[in-house]
């Protein structure tokens, strides 16, 4: 198969033009010898777009104009990608020197991994919940969160961690991964999703993996994504397939 690029970058757009400027600057500035196309998937077209096509011009942009949700905005992305790998973030990340080299690095040191997952920061330099293991049913009904409010320790370690899930806010994927387990589920209305797909990725042998050592910040002042209140349908769904699929 012929490829675009190295990475694709997949970015879900926020309504701070400021932000997708800062996180297209650091993929131009730190790609190194990694070649990435862009692609931002918008729901209508406004008048920063102008702006982001004038100043990023090999940005592709996909106009949607009419509502779209998250993981539909994300499969209009992957099915545009030509990249070996497909980087999926949302537009508020903003990627340090070398995060991109070493996350490319990596995957191509390690074929058995099919999902990885950066450290989250945010400005505060506070971890951001964006990895873990698949929560209990009864934790999640009471809950109704993925994740608490609680402040996140460090890792004990800077070395790749197998994990169940990582955040789709940040979630390098393989190519051949993609070709087998195909797009994410439209079904789901939040951060379920991401571990639907996750659940997918191990079924079929791949392992999934968080990286500590590597840090990426995500600006604004947004409940990160994983705090967010979750739908009960989802939360049914999920271990519906979980457990009987």
């Amino acid at each position: 198969m012929k490829f675009s690029a190295d990475l694709s970058v997949c970015l879900l757009p926020t309504n701070r033009p400021e932000m997708i400027h800062r996180c297209l600057e650091s993929v131009d500035e730190f790609a190194g010898s990694v070649s990435c196309e862009i692609i931002l998937v918008v729901s209508k077209s406004d008048d920063w777009l102008a702006e982001i096509t004038a100043g990023f011009p090999e940005t592709i942009i996909y106009d949607h104009n009419g509502p779209l949700g998250e993981i539909e905005a994300r499969n209009h992305a992957l099915r545009l990608a030509g990249g070996r790998y497909i980087m999926l973030c949302d537009a508020r990340i903003v990627f340090p020197p070398q995060a991109i080299i070493n996350l490319i690095n990596f995957m191509d040191e390690n074929p058995e991994i099919g999902l990885v997952g950066p450290q989250i920061i945010n400005q505060a330099g506070e971890i951001q919940p964006s990895s873990g293991a698949f929560p209990s049913f009864g934790k999640l009904i009471a809950s109704r969160s993925l994740m608490n409010d609680r402040r996140i320790k460090p890792a004990q370690s800077l070395a790749a961690q197998k994990v169940d899930w990582v955040d789709l806010s940040a979630m390098l994927i393989r190519r051949e991964l993609l070709a087998e387990i195909g797009l994410l589920d439209e079904n789901y209305a939040g951060p379920l999703g991401d571990l639907d797909y996750c659940l997918q990725a191990d079924r079929e042998g791949w392992h999934v993996c968080s990286l500590p050592g590597i840090s990426l910040t995500i600006s604004g002042q947004d409940k990160y994504r994983t705090r967010q209140k979750l739908h009960l349908t989802d939360i049914f769904r999920f271990f519906l397939k979980k457990w009987f699929s």
